[in-house]
């Protein structure tokens, strides 16, 4: 007679055979945006087992260039318990189908959401997705992601040297395991073998949880060490990400302020704001204060007319000297003015005027346009020669027959001097 237990487990299979697919959601649980990563499992049929499962996703895992992560990494868990690698997933739609009333509709489309127990791997995409959110996301955000990141590092450490270490140890014993291990395979035999069963049956021993606690402990640490100036703490508690600040806050530059993004007026009002702003970069304390002293020295200390009347046009000189047209016509006038200047004189002078006033324009543009000035001129000597060829030719003759003519004059004169 066939066993009961094996005719039940026969049906229950075929059973789930003619059942639709399911679509399975496996993802991690460290609980941070950045690091945690969803696989969805499609058209899974209801009879694979926990185990198969694990298999695929391991696949999934280590696509992209990933390495796969070993099976003994992933613990696959729902609502709260270490799934056993012998269940199916028709075992698990059940047990889901316990706690509500499901229809008939409800069955052909039915969704399965697990986690598993795993440190996050690397994903691939991940600088692409935090270049995407980082604008949208708080300095607190931030700084837990980097403490996710510094905890999942110290545990994966953790777990290669244990592991390490395991197999290790289980090398060098392994002449005193055979015994055991016979034991082991008589007693499967017999028929008495136990399921296969995770390393974390409590929930208390969950890693991802002991991730979450390493987090927090290391974030404690980075705000009691690093992070207990005033200033970060503020940055800390603002729970506005960068977009929003830079939309509804002012933007500061030197002594220029600037709402960005505040919304209101248009038209002509914000056009001649611009040009205002552009052409009137003052400096308005200072601007202020050297106006003040100009008015009081100019009506108090000047002793004659003209002492009083060059003081007083001081006052909105100042303003007027620092209007972005009245600098470019001075840096200009400056530059014409001061061409090649003596060495005391540009050591009055910031350093990117001394590099200008002191630039050599002649051997500027030779340094850099002489080769093609050498290219230039081989190529129109090239385009000469032919030409020119015969008539050098011709002088080239006539200088050797003037010589030669020469040579001869200077022989009879020799000769005549002898017969004499």
């Amino acid at each position: 007679k066939d066993n009961p237990a094996t005719t039940t487990t026969t049906t229950t299979t075929t059973a789930s055979k003619n059942l639709p697919p399911v679509t399975l959601t496996i993802q991690t649980a460290v609980g941070h945006a950045w690091m945690d990563t969803t696989v969805e499992l499609l058209n899974v049929q209801r009879h694979r087992t926990v185990a198969s499962l694990k298999e695929s996703l391991r696949r999934q895992l280590g696509s992209g260039g990933v390495s796969k992560p070993p099976l003994s990494c992933l613990s696959l868990v729902l609502d709260g318990q270490v799934l056993e690698d012998h269940v199916t997933v028709q075992d698990l739609l059940e047990d889901e189908d316990d706690d509500e009333d499901d229809d008939d509709d409800d069955l052909n489309s039915s969704k399965l959401t697990l986690t598993v127990d795993m440190i996050p791997p690397v994903d691939p995409k991940f600088m692409a997705t935090v270049e995407r959110t980082l604008p949208d996301m708080t300095t607190a955000q931030v700084l837990d992601a980097f403490a996710m990141n510094e905890a999942a590092l110290l545990r994966n450490a953790a777990l290669l040297e244990q592991e390490y270490y395991h197999h290790d140890s289980s090398a060098n014993q392994q002449h005193k395991d055979e015994d055991e291990e016979d034991e082991d395979d008589a007693s499967s035999s017999s028929g008495t073998a136990t399921p296969p069963t995770s390393q974390n049956n409590n929930s208390n021993n969950f890693l991802y949880l002991e991730l979450r606690q390493e987090a927090a402990r290391i974030r404690q640490d980075l705000e009691r060490v690093l992070l207990s100036s005033e200033s970060a703490q503020q940055l800390l508690r603002d729970d506005r990400p960068p977009s929003a600040r830079a939309a509804a806050g002012v933007e500061i530059r030197g002594q220029r302020i600037r709402r960005v993004g505040g919304g209101g007026g248009g038209g002509r009002t914000v056009a001649l704001k611009e040009q205002l702003q552009r052409n009137l970069n003052v400096q308005w304390a200072d601007t202020i204060r050297y106006c003040i002293l100009f008015l009081f020295f100019g009506y108090f200390g000047g002793r004659t007319a003209t002492a009083r009347a060059i003081l007083l046009l001081g006052a909105p000189s100042v303003f007027v000297l620092q209007a972005r047209p009245v600098k470019l016509w001075i840096k200009q006038f400056l530059y014409a003015l001061l061409d090649h200047p003596p060495g005391i004189v540009l050591s009055l002078l910031p350093a990117p005027q001394q590099a200008i006033l002191n630039l050599n324009y002649h051997e500027s543009m030779k340094l850099l346009y002489s080769s093609f000035a050498d290219e230039d001129t081989e190529g129109a000597e090239m385009a000469v020669l032919p030409e020119d060829a015969e008539e050098k030719d011709e002088i080239f003759y006539d200088a050797l027959e003037s010589e030669n003519d020469t040579e001869n004059s200077d022989e009879d004169d020799e000769d005549l001097s002898d017969e004499d």
